[in-house]
């Protein structure tokens, strides 16, 4: 499975749903990166967690970037080169700010296309939503000299200057360079102009993509493959933007759909990420896995099999946690086992003994049941003590079973 983030900020006006707060973001990683194993696209599959970001701005270098690095979690980030280094907002964002910031906007916009004109009411937010639905639409498939006469018709209506807002900036030259030196990192290309190449004959969208794709080499020393579909639909791209991509060499090709296409290298899945925080994140990844539980094969992380091995004194894990217990033996050493555990305060804790003599399962010790092994998944301990002269076979027997938090107690 593979994630997909656009912005990492605070917004104000976020209509485009592109941004997760860095708070939110920090625990999103953490709950990932405890879970599950996150890897590099490079050694993505169906049943791998890895990470992704799109269009390049400066946010993924200064909230994203440092968060990731710290914990060592790898991100692949695909970059628009047009607006690297540069003051002005990608058109994405240029819409947003033109028609619904400010206040010296007129009764009407006049826009002027190639082929019409046409006179958008913008007297009430309904009117400023319905300009804007038509208008993003028509920038997507609109070549940069049309694209670049739209938004400076926006800008005078709006009486606005060029540069945009710092929350838009992109990633400079600079910042690209130092990303492209960390191995956590895989840069790939996402346009020059972030546009739906679905719509452009197959020589624009060849311009388009090499465009980027050179100006990502000359920056970072590096071959970019990969590479991922502006708006990535099923009318984003079309089977000559994917010959395009294997003609230039690009190894993969990434869409925003949650199934993979046709073609298995070039029409990768991706789940869109919403900011969600505690709770409402963990419900929302499970209902992602549950639906792509045909074609993902994801898996938790598992904890180590023998998480200890020690004194009970200096087990901290199990002093200092609350975790359910279960104790191996219903014999002498168990029994000792649950007085030492009771003498430190534990013993409310322990929820089953387990044991292989057949006669002892089913009896009860100081209120509680002994099990057998193959009835711990059941039971859900998190710690299993283990203390026997048969250790070593114990913990294999329970290792074979797939029986996980072992703590071997050493006298």
């Amino acid at each position: 499975m593979i994630l997909l983030y656009h912005k990492i900020a605070r917004l104000q006006h976020d209509y485009n749903f592109i941004a997760v707060t860095p708070k939110n973001f920090r625990y999103q990683m953490g709950y990932l990166k405890e879970q599950y194993d996150i890897v590099p696209l490079d050694y993505a599959s169906d049943d791998t967690l890895s990470i992704t970001f799109d269009d390049g701005f400066r946010d993924f270098y200064t909230e994203a970037y440092p968060y990731l690095s710290e914990n060592n979690i790898p991100a692949a980030i695909f970059i628009t080169t047009g607006r690297i280094g540069s003051k002005e907002e990608l058109w994405t964002s240029e819409l947003l700010r033109t028609i619904f910031t400010g206040n010296d906007h007129k009764a009407y916009f006049h826009l002027k296309m190639p082929l019409f004109t046409y006179d958008f009411p913008t007297q009430s937010l309904d009117d400023k939503m319905t300009m804007y639905q038509a208008i993003r639409r028509l920038c997507m498939k609109s070549e940069e000299a049309v694209l670049k006469s739209i938004l400076s018709q926006l800008r005078e209506w709006a009486k606005m200057e060029s540069a945009g807002r710092e929350e838009y900036f992109f990633l400079s030259e600079q910042e690209i360079k130092i990303l492209a030196e960390d191995s956590l990192v895989t840069i790939g290309a996402h346009t020059c102009n972030h546009i739906s190449l679905g719509a452009f004959e197959e020589a624009y969208q060849e311009k388009e993509i090499v465009q980027s794709k050179m100006e990502l080499e000359e920056i970072t020393g590096k071959q970019i493959q990969y590479f991922s579909y502006p708006f990535g639909r099923q009318y984003d791209y079309s089977k000559e933007t994917i010959d395009i991509l294997k003609r230039l060499g690009f190894q993969k090709a990434y869409t925003t759909l949650p199934l993979t296409g046709k073609d298995l290298m070039y029409e990768i899945p991706r789940i869109t990420v919403p900011n969600f925080g505690e709770g409402e994140f963990e419900s929302w990844f499970q209902q992602v896995m549950q639906k792509q539980q045909d074609t993902c094969g994801l898996q938790r992380k598992q904890s180590e099999a023998v998480e200890y091995i020690g004194k009970l004194k200096s087990d901290k894990k199990l002093l200092q946690g609350s975790k359910k217990i279960a104790v191996f033996g219903a014999g002498v050493r168990g029994e000792r086992v649950y007085r030492e555990l009771t003498a430190y305060g534990k013993g409310n804790e322990v929820i089953c003994f387990v044991d292989n003599d057949k006669i002892k399962q089913g009896s009860y010790i100081e209120g509680k049941p002994v099990i057998s092994v193959g009835q711990i998944q059941e039971a859900k301990p998190e710690i299993i003590i283990v203390n026997s002269v048969w250790e070593k076979e114990i913990i294999e027997q329970m290792i074979r079973r797939g029986v996980r938090g072992i703590h071997w107690i050493v006298n």
